[in-house]
């Protein structure tokens, strides 16, 4: 509160302490909220991009050039070489999700941060100038603004009355951990109806993740059916089994509303997109950063700044719901149309130095918007 505040039901996540950190540097008194009383150590998403990894240089994060990275990307499961994006951080890092949290908690309150746990939003009231809230707890927080980042099922986003826009889930998808070694890496390798990734989450954890056309949307995929999938696509047995797992969907939705008067969303309160690439964690943070930088323009006088979040935002999001939904119809899809376009991506990858070129900014997050689907897939 007073800058930033979180409350949902969902353990602390990153895009909440970027914008509070980012909020304090600027002068602001700023408390986070959190739900939980301890942090996370479940990973979600752990990949971050060239034009994030600038955004947290900029912002002073500390440590960032021990991350473990790799030139190895890929669009639409087809390989790309991220060597010639014009960054310093060019290529991929891996951080996972709760490492990103401790670091982030301890940047943020380096620079004054107030992190406050055990503390879940149940009322929200505003005025012309001012925000206050209740916790479940009888706790009151008042100030001058409120950054709602408490995930997908955010409590601040219903109590604002905000609906969701975007397309929704068509494709059930699973991800989860194994400690099993040898697996081979996989990235988005298509067998028969199934599509199936594997890689190294660190040095004793790989991450799969596998979408099959018969799983329904909303219908929970147990590790045994998981197991015997897998075991179908690939020949590869899981003996240990499985430390985790998640079922999730190709869902590309958006808050229809950012900002309310004194209160705006961001991180998955804002937006729920599918981690193809690290789109989730990666529009997560570059949204937080846009976010507490209009904040701060807000609350240090300009009348304007947050009337520019509330009209840019939502657009930006529906650019990034339709790019989302092109590219996971062609790394899912089935059908000779789906062959040919995967196929044509790849020549023009191969032979177009400009295509290549705006497709490796594009995947860096070096430019705005991804946009080298759009001329193959609009209207799919």
């Amino acid at each position: 509160m007073g800058g930033g505040g979180r409350g949902g039901g969902r353990p602390p996540g990153p895009s909440g302490l970027l914008a509070a950190g980012i909020m304090a540097r600027a002068g602001i008194a700023t408390t986070v909220l959190e739900e939980t009383i301890t942090a996370s150590t479940q990973t979600r998403a752990s990949t971050l991009h060239a034009g994030t990894m600038e955004m947290l240089e900029r912002h002073e994060v500390p440590n960032l050039f021990d991350l473990p990275y790799t030139l190895n990307g890929h669009y639409i499961g087809l390989p790309l070489d991220l060597s010639s994006a014009p960054s310093p951080w060019a290529g991929i890092r891996r951080c996972p999700q709760p490492e990103l949290v401790r670091r982030l908690a301890a940047w943020a309150r380096s620079h004054g941060v107030r992190l406050e746990r055990d503390r879940q939003v149940s009322r929200l009231e505003q005025t012309a100038s001012s925000v206050r809230i209740r916790t479940v707890s009888g706790h009151q927080y008042t100030g001058r603004f409120l950054v709602g980042a408490d995930g997908a099922a955010s409590t601040i986003r219903q109590t604002l009355g905000v609906g969701l826009s975007g397309p929704a889930a068509t494709r059930s998808l699973v991800r989860a951990d194994t400690k099993a070694l040898g697996l081979r890496p996989r990235r988005f390798e298509k067998i028969g109806r199934l599509t199936v990734t594997a890689a190294a989450l660190d040095t004793t954890t790989t991450r799969m993740m596998m979408h099959d056309p018969r799983w329904m949307v909303g219908q929970a995929v147990g590790e045994g059916e998981f197991l015997t999938a897998w075991a179908e696509a690939t020949g590869e047995t899981l003996p240990e089994g499985l430390e985790w797992i998640d079922t999730f969907n190709d869902g590309a939705t958006y808050a229809e509303l950012m900002v309310r008067g004194n209160v705006a969303l961001c991180g998955d309160a804002a937006h729920q997109f599918v981690p193809i690439g690290g789109t989730a964690l990666n529009s997560a943070l570059l949204g937080a950063e846009a976010l507490a930088r209009r904040v701060v323009r807000h609350l240090h006088g300009c009348p304007v700044s947050l009337k520019e979040h509330a009209d840019e935002a939502p657009a930006t999001a529906a650019r990034e719901a339709r790019r989302l939904r092109a590219e996971a119809r062609l790394i899912f899809g089935l059908g000779e149309d789906i062959r040919r376009e995967r196929e044509a991506i790849a020549v023009q990858l191969r032979d177009d130095a400009r295509f290549r070129a705006d497709t490796v900014r594009a995947v860096s997050r070096l430019e705005p918007q991804l946009v080298a689907t759009a001329p193959l897939s609009a209207g799919r």
